[in-house]
């Protein structure tokens, strides 16, 4: 009877060594599943920061200035900001300036599709070159105020001026739309735009931060098969005078 209890203590003894060894062996693959787990979760983490640091820098480094003559222009991925010591606008990245036009009171800018000119956008200041009415290509009118150094546009673009003039003419004249005069061919076919100030016409001025009175007028063309003028109506909600 004594020889069995000592076996028994002894089979307990080892019975629960080996429990414990086992227990010691499941927490240490414990312990270490969880550090494998936490280090993938570290990686995935620095992973993720530094894509969206790159990104973050990408942004940040996509925004180019560049100089062309008088005027700079801010590109990034999306949009141009043109700048002249007179205005500034914002317009999608197809637009260009024209750089060529041997007049510094004169400022060009074109929409393209490849090399195809879709849109035009003259800025003319001070000095402008009058013309004379029956070369006139003029067909549509946007009236606008100035807001401070800002542009609005409350009718938006009108239809062709041809309905603003006695039915069957084709006599290029003067008219008005909303309270802005402009002058109007009503037999053009072209989608040609003119800014004029409400109460006033396509001449308007406008006193610079620096006390100097400037002239400007503002056109547009739309040369697309389905012309809207819709690029013309956004240039304008953009434009700020300087």
């Amino acid at each position: 009877m004594v020889s069995y209890s000592v076996i028994d203590k002894k089979e307990k003894i080892k019975m629960a060594y080996h429990h414990s060894k086992q227990l010691y062996k499941k927490q240490r693959r414990s312990k270490r599943l969880l550090k494998f787990s936490l280090s993938i979760i570290l990686i995935i983490l620095i992973g993720v920061s530094a894509v969206l640091i790159d990104n973050f820098f990408n942004r940040s480094q996509s925004v180019q200035i560049a100089s062309t003559g008088i005027q700079a222009r801010v590109q990034s991925s999306s949009i141009n900001v043109f700048r002249t010591p007179y205005f500034q606008f914002q317009a999608d990245e197809s637009w260009r300036e024209v750089t060529d036009i041997n007049n510094p009171n004169k400022f060009v800018y074109r929409s393209y599709n490849a090399n195809l000119v879709q849109h035009e956008f003259v800025v003319e200041i001070d000095d402008i070159t009058p013309i004379a009415l029956d070369n006139e290509n003029t067909t549509r009118n946007i009236p606008i105020k100035i807001e401070g150094n800002r542009l609005a546009a409350p009718f938006g673009i009108s239809d062709n001026c041809s309905a603003f003039v006695p039915e069957g003419s084709k006599e290029q004249a003067r008219v008005s739309f909303n309270e802005a005069e402009f002058p109007c061919n009503p037999d053009g076919n072209s989608f040609v735009v003119v800014a004029s100030l409400i109460g006033g016409n396509e001449f308007f001025e406008h006193v610079s931060s620096d006390g100097t009175s400037h002239r400007y007028k503002l056109t547009y063309q739309d040369s697309t098969f389905t012309p809207t003028g819709r690029e013309f109506r956004g240039i304008v909600d953009s434009f700020q005078l300087l």
